[in-house]
């Protein structure tokens, strides 16, 4: 089975940041991480982590489509000031498909920029429906 080594990387976690680590990857799983060089990984494809940092996957819980359709119009303003005057007269205006173009380029931007996931919020407002690929609507 194929096997993956990554030395001196910076592993960030929930807790204090590691220097200089181990990630042993065995087919596509990890199955090492740790301060002290593995065995077993004599023949593995080595991957000089120096300078580098590993963190798990993002994970973007709260999600608004017509956000993501919105990113960066009208920046710097008071929150309820921003939705009540620009964004919520904008998403008014939105189509069926634009929503379904919201939704693949949030879908895009989720995994381009390393999140593993994402919630959405507001797919059941009547005004952004999200198609399913059997034509239903959310």
């Amino acid at each position: 089975m194929k096997k993956i080594l990554i030395s001196n990387v910076e592993i960030v976690t929930d807790g204090p940041a590691y220097k200089k680590k181990y990630i042993g990857i065995t087919g596509n799983k990890i199955s090492y991480i740790g301060i002290k060089k593995p065995k077993g990984y004599e023949d593995a494809y080595q991957i000089d982590g120096t300078g580098k940092l590993a963190a798990a996957g993002m994970v973007n819980a709260h999600t608004h489509i017509a956000m993501c359709l919105l990113r960066s119009y009208a920046d710097d303003m008071a929150l309820m000031d921003w939705l009540q005057n620009k964004v919520w007269p904008a998403e008014a205006g939105l189509q069926k498909g634009d929503c379904y173009v919201g939704n693949h380029s949030l879908c895009r931007h989720v995994f381009l920029y390393g999140r593993n996931s994402t919630g959405c919020q507001r797919s059941r407002d009547p005004r952004l429906p999200v198609p399913w690929s059997d034509g239903r609507q959310v």
